[in-house]
């Protein structure tokens, strides 16, 4: 390689330039959606704006949200992890296994969870970064085997009994008036906001999707950053797993983590995470959660049926995917 053809290579800064770029176009039309839905539903409905409404929509979108940020970043990297809500349902069953039937003490129990979703992450992320394994194949995979293993390994039966009042705070406790699980949600949002931002592999991330030749020319380990960002995205799947579990009050085997990683693979694009990679940023994906918890909100409140919430989610997330694609095949900047 020449060192002119080096030289028109994109180069971290300029990765970091284009996010940055276009971050306002997308945060702009869709903080002007939500403050239009929610001037609607206000009128629409009776009870929307009431602190109780409104602490309750921010509790619905905790969970997506957390799985969220870590969808997200596996996109920023130019990767995919769908495997998400079964590593959440697998962690989840885990951790309710471990504080109801064999009484481990909870803070070994969340860390023996935390680290089995990492360790699965991070599995994903090996066998896609050394192994030239495709990130839709792998993860699809890894759905399979978690689901396999939950359901092997409960026979389909969920954990209900036994669960101590320390853990089923994580889920249901409150820090004064607010739910702890949105305080656990606030917090992630934070760290991952500055991690992206302030760090080196934040901004390895961001160059290495938007271009990964690029990246590895400029000395980036892509192989091992790659890896790493699935092991943050089975971080963030296990602690939703943990949450969720708090939450019901019981480690569920069933589907109820696909769902949340459907809604949470919606709010990250909705939010302006590229499919391609490199472009995005976690105030986008909060904001699109925020939306999606207003619109069921909303159409809950107008005794819209849940089927028909599905179907509005998949023309939602549909139109976003159209949206982006616009928007980079017009090259926005």
């Amino acid at each position: 390689m020449t060192s002119t053809e080096a030289q028109e290579l994109p180069t971290i800064e300029s990765a970091q330039v284009r996010r940055f770029s276009l971050r306002i176009n997308p945060l702009i039309g869709l903080g002007i959606g939500l403050i239009v839905l929610s001037v609607v539903l206000s009128i629409a409905t009776d009870g929307f704006f009431t602190a109780y409404n409104l602490l309750n929509i921010f509790r619905q979108i905790s969970l997506t949200s957390i799985m969220a940020v870590g969808f997200g970043i596996t996109v920023l990297s130019g990767g995919m992890d769908i495997s998400l809500g079964n590593v959440a349902a697998l962690t989840g069953m885990t951790v309710a296994w471990l504080v109801a039937t064999v009484g481990v003490s909870l803070g070994l129990s969340l860390l023996l969870a935390l680290s089995l979703g990492t360790f699965v992450g991070l599995i994903n992320g090996v066998i896609i970064a050394y192994l030239g394994v495709p990130p839709f194949i792998t993860t699809l995979a890894m759905m399979f085997i978690a689901q396999g293993i939950t359901f092997e390994t409960t026979r389909g039966y969920p954990i209900y009994e036994g669960m101590t009042r320390e853990f089923l705070f994580i889920g249901q406790g409150y820090i004064g008036p607010i739910p702890f699980p949105v305080v656990i949600m606030a917090a992630l949002f934070v760290v991952a906001h500055l991690f992206l931002s302030n760090t080196k592999l934040g901004q390895y991330i961001y160059a290495i999707g938007g271009n990964e030749e690029a990246a590895r020319y400029t000395g980036v380990n892509v192989k091992i950053v790659k890896t790493a960002t699935y092991g943050i995205a089975g971080f963030c799947a296990a602690l939703t797993g943990v949450v969720m579990t708090s939450r019901l009050g019981s480690g569920q085997p069933a589907a109820a983590g696909m769902n949340f990683f459907l809604t949470a693979a919606t709010a990250a694009i909705l939010g302006g995470i590229d499919l391609k990679g490199g472009i995005g940023n976690m105030l986008g994906v909060f904001v699109g959660a925020l939306f999606l918890g207003v619109l069921s909100n909303g159409l809950t409140l107008l005794k819209v049926s849940a089927y028909m919430q599905w179907i509005v989610m998949g023309i939602i997330l549909v139109a976003a995917i159209v949206w982006n694609s616009a928007r980079a095949n017009r090259g926005i900047e």
